[in-house]
């Protein structure tokens, strides 16, 4: 080995340490350890408990959505949205993990038109971003609604956020029971304000 060794080969920059480049190298990690089934048992279980550390006083009451299944299915969707496991529990998504707090609307519009999507939600099969897009369009204009206004709405009682992702990829990642379960809070909610 040691007659490969060429000093002439040897420059300023062999050591340095890109930083810019650390992040892209931790995401390119995560999407290899989601590729193998026993990597992604461990990422399943420091997610888990990073979740538990970020909301500590959700283990108590059960509201945390911790089971494997949907962790794998976070992860997965979000592999090219994080640098860091860390980032699963960042403002932006946390409402992957806890349901928004949910503020009382006094608009009666707004209200009829949570109950009639919830109703017409329940009724869809397929919840993927590709067939709810063309849904949600076709369900603000039978009902009269601004799309914009109603993915405001939307959004914001799914998520707390003014913006993020699209309220159709939303849906599809938290799925038709745990959307259903947030719609109907904010229903029951707002139901006892009028």
């Amino acid at each position: 080995m040691y007659f490969q060794f060429d000093v002439k080969k040897i420059n300023s920059h062999s050591g340095k340490l890109m930083p810019e480049r650390l992040q892209e190298f931790n995401r390119l990690e995560i999407e290899r350890q989601l590729k193998n089934d026993a990597d992604l048992k461990l990422l399943v279980i420091k997610v888990q408990n990073i979740i538990k550390e970020k909301f500590p006083d959700r283990i108590s009451d059960n509201s945390l959505k911790l089971d494997e299944e949907y962790i794998k299915s976070i992860l997965l969707w979000s592999s090219n949205r994080i640098d860091r496991l860390s980032d699963v529990v960042s403002n932006q998504l946390a409402f992957l993990w806890i349901s928004p707090t949910i503020n009382k609307n006094k608009n009666v519009d707004d209200l009829l038109i949570i109950e009639k999507l919830k109703e017409r939600l329940k009724l869809q099969e397929d919840l993927t971003k590709e067939k709810l897009k063309p849904f949600l369009k076709s369900f603000s204009q039978q009902n009269n609604v601004k799309f914009s206004n109603l993915m405001q709405l939307v959004r914001s009682i799914l998520s707390g956020l003014k913006e993020g992702p699209s309220v159709a990829e939303m849906i599809e990642i938290l799925g038709k029971e745990n959307t259903l379960l947030r719609l109907q809070t904010y229903i029951k909610k707002n139901s006892n304000n009028n």
